[in-house]
């Protein structure tokens, strides 16, 4: 917002719509023609400006905090589309939303990781794997996508952890070359 405002203050839109791309001078153009009124409108545009993106921010914490699963419900920020700041609210908001679905590939991997290191050293050691994920702490084999604990198998010295992916369903380990889905595995290496 005070980039905006920055920008608005200076005459001087070039570097945003550098950044943004020539479909921003829509939103440039709008606050630049309110310069005339500026005493009224500049400061209830940019109150209103600032205040969205309190709320997205406030928004995009409480996401963070859930699994995909309970976000995968919720609804939409209840904000009216005539708002003059919207082409900038898109670009600079929205932006933040893929950032949760990579958080849970990243969260899910290093999870993963734990894990088979866990399961890993006892087989090294001459052990069977563990056969549950107990000693470790809840938070650090909660899979992301569900709330629920990582899924693992283990027999003898083989085991198996995935997550279930964003489908949220168990496919029982199964994925593609990617492993991302539709099961979220370690790449073997």
């Amino acid at each position: 917002v005070d980039y905006v405002q920055d920008a608005y203050r200076a005459g001087s839109y070039d570097a945003i719509i550098a950044a943004l791309g020539p479909e921003i001078r829509n939103a440039t153009d709008a606050l630049e023609a309110m310069r005339g009124s500026d005493a009224k409108q500049r400061p209830a545009y940019f109150r209103g400006f600032a205040q969205e993106a309190k709320e997205r921010a406030k928004r995009m914490r409480q996401l963070a905090g859930m699994p995909a699963v309970e976000r995968a419900d919720q609804e939409p920020l209840d904000l009216p589309g005539d708002r003059p700041w919207r082409r900038f609210a898109r670009h600079f908001f929205m932006a933040a939303e893929p950032y949760l679905a990579m958080r849970d590939r990243t969260l899910a991997r290093t999870k993963l990781l734990l894990v088979e290191c866990h399961a890993l050293s006892f087989v090294k050691a001459g052990q069977p794997a563990p056969l549950g994920l107990s000693p470790l702490p809840n938070v650090a084999v909660t899979d992301p996508y569900t709330g629920a604990p990582l899924r693992y198998l283990a027999s003898g010295s083989t085991f198996r952890a995935y997550s279930v992916g964003p489908n949220f369903a168990d496919d029982g380990g199964e994925s593609g070359e990617d492993g991302e889905s539709p099961d979220l595995v370690l790449e073997a290496g």
